[in-house]
């Protein structure tokens, strides 16, 4: 899942491709295991005081992207393909399979940039609204973009915004929920599925926001009966919605039907990643210590243990249920794990954020010397 996060460290590649994978969770025993690893350097900058790391995302072939921010006005995006880093603009997003990438209002390929608002022009309904811009924030494995475009309203005073779906060069409106509205689009599956949220003008000066989700033409609300507004940030492939309230619950929407993340066990629990097959994890607050990483699926929770200290947070998973996250060692000190088979691997001191399929890992680095960090690939040996 694309959370952004802002961190002064470095960031590294771990790749764990020859680990078998995991079958989908089930009750078995929990355990510790240590595999070394070698890192090669691939790029430094200055961790100065704004310096940080935010918005990484990995894909299928291995490829990175992530920002940079060196200062509270100025920042840069990269890609990281096969050893080789390209500078963008700040404000890459996301990247599928293929390695296309969004980032701000351009969609980035081999070096070619492609202009998301030009294709504007090829819809009637957006060239007579005047846009002038586009924020994409999500792309699937087909090509398809989704973000929002901002236009002029015909008294050019004032000012509209709503999510968009771009393919093949032209850019369709997904428009409101009936009246004015302004909107985000956030999501998008390989069904074309789209998810977002709006702000709605039910009368003079009131907005309310509204979850949306938008198929086959047609917008409808996910706002349930008797729960609080919510925002959606993950669209799986069966349709699970996966998304949070103003306030930091973790909300997971079936069919019109709703799941809280956030009461999983203890006091409290913060759901991290979803996978495609709905398998959700993250952390919970157990009986007996804070802060367990979890695997939950279908209504069940499992406790992924520790590599022997009190503490372990799991942050992400892919669709062979591979988790990766941190925990506490029996002296205290945190180290990276990977999960499989009811079994934790102990990582080394990294920050992992991101597992792909083929069981590469992108994580954070906790070394940096001298005011400099490096982004490095990590390969366990086998």
């Amino acid at each position: 899942m694309r959370r952004l996060l802002l961190l002064a460290v470095a960031v590294v590649l771990v790749g764990v491709a020859a680990l078998s994978a995991v079958a989908a969770p089930g009750l078995g025993s929990s355990g510790a295991e240590r595999r070394p690893g070698v890192v090669t350097r691939l790029w430094g900058y200055d961790n100065g005081e704004y310096g940080g790391v935010y918005g990484l995302a990995l894909n299928d072939r291995g490829d990175a992207i992530w920002n940079w921010r060196d200062s509270p006005q100025f920042g840069k995006g990269f890609v990281w393909r096969q050893g080789r880093t390209t500078q963008l603009a700040e404000g890459v997003a996301d990247i599928n399979r293929r390695g296309q990438v969004v980032v701000g209002g351009v969609l980035w390929e081999n070096g070619k940039s492609t202009v998301l608002l030009q294709g504007a022009d090829k819809s009637p309904v957006l060239r007579s609204l005047h846009p002038y811009n586009v924020v994409a924030v999500a792309i699937n494995d087909r090509g398809q973009v989704v973000g929002a475009v901002e236009g002029s309203n015909p008294d050019r005073k004032t000012s509209w915004q709503h999510p968009f779906l771009w393919e093949n060069d032209t850019m369709i409106d997904l428009g409101t929920l009936g009246g004015t509205g302004a909107g985000y689009a956030n999501a998008i599956n390989e069904r074309a599925q789209v998810v977002g949220d709006m702000r709605m003008l039910r009368s003079e000066s009131v907005w309310e926001q509204e979850p949306f989700i938008w198929e086959n033409g047609k917008m409808r609300a996910l706002t349930v009966p008797g729960w609080p507004k919510w925002y959606p940030s993950e669209i799986t492939e069966s349709g699970l919605v996966f998304g949070a309230t103003s306030d930091g619950k973790d909300l997971l929407w079936n069919q019109g039907k709703m799941t809280n993340l956030s009461t999983l066990g203890g006091n409290r629990s913060d759901a991290t990643s979803i996978n495609k097959h709905g398998q959700v994890v993250g952390w919970y607050d157990t009986s007996h210590s804070p802060r367990h990483a979890f695997l939950w699926q279908n209504g069940k929770l499992r406790d992924l243990g520790t590599l022997g200290g009190h503490r372990s947070q799991a942050f992400a998973l892919n669709d062979r249920g591979q988790v990766v996250g941190r925990s506490q060692l029996p002296n205290g000190s945190w180290h990276a794990f990977l999960w499989q088979h009811g079994k934790m691997t102990d990582l080394g001191s990294f920050r992992p954020r991101a597992i792909n399929n083929n069981g590469q890992i992108l994580a954070l680095n906790n070394t940096c010397r001298q005011r400099t960090c490096q982004l490095l690939p990590w390969t366990p040996k086998t």
